[in-house]
């Protein structure tokens, strides 16, 4: 966490912390625009998300920090400019903030390990699943037995999107908080879910 928020654009440190200490998908965080943002009540509205659905999920009290700091210049929260002049979202970050951040802390992260180590933290210090899955915005499975009958609003998911925030900025900063081991990721069995991202503090 320390290299990204030494980072000289406002923009690109504020998407590493929304992308940290929520769990969205990268298409979620830079396709915002400011006026589905509500920094006053922590809130974030997303159309027509994977789910096809428009949701409204609780921001952490992190990432509102993180976005206080971005100046409103356009209707985009995470502004870009094409090589046409328009102004437009921003891209997928792969060579520009990932690539930065490999080339200053020698540690190779992407938008989705952060989203892992989103859901991960959150299971592993006992956030209910159905709960986890609403604030990554998975889609619910109404025949499940579990998911189908538990219904979750902005309100009652504020709560765990800000245990999880916390166990995760304790985890980044070595304090840990009430973090406890993770499951290694079958995919890299040598290391855990996120650790690229959460090595970043170096």
């Amino acid at each position: 966490m320390e290299t990204t928020q030494a980072w000289p654009s406002p923009r690109e440190r504020a998407l590493f912390t929304l992308l940290f200490f929520t769990g969205l998908r990268i298409s979620e965080a830079t396709g915002l625009h400011w006026c589905d943002v509500d920094l006053d009540r922590g809130r974030v509205t997303l159309h027509d998300p994977k789910g096809r659905q428009t949701v409204t999920l609780p921001l952490a009290r992190q990432a509102v920090d993180a976005l206080k700091d971005l100046e409103r210049q356009t209707e985009w929260v995470f502004p870009a400019v094409k090589r046409t002049g328009e102004v437009a979202s921003m891209g997928y970050p792969s060579s520009g903030v990932s690539g930065r951040h490999t080339a200053e802390s020698g540690v190779e992260w992407s938008p989705h390990d952060l989203r892992r180590t989103f859901i991960s933290v959150g299971e592993s210090i006992g956030v209910p699943s159905a709960a986890v899955r609403r604030l990554t915005n998975h889609v619910v499975d109404r025949r499940d037995a579990h998911d189908g009958h538990i219904d979750f609003d902005a309100d009652d998911l504020a709560p765990h999107v800000q245990r999880v925030a916390d166990a995760l900025e304790g985890l980044a900063s070595g304090t840990r908080g009430d973090v406890v081991t993770l499951r290694p990721n079958t995919d890299r069995p040598t290391e855990q879910p996120g650790d690229a991202a959460l090595q970043s503090r170096g």
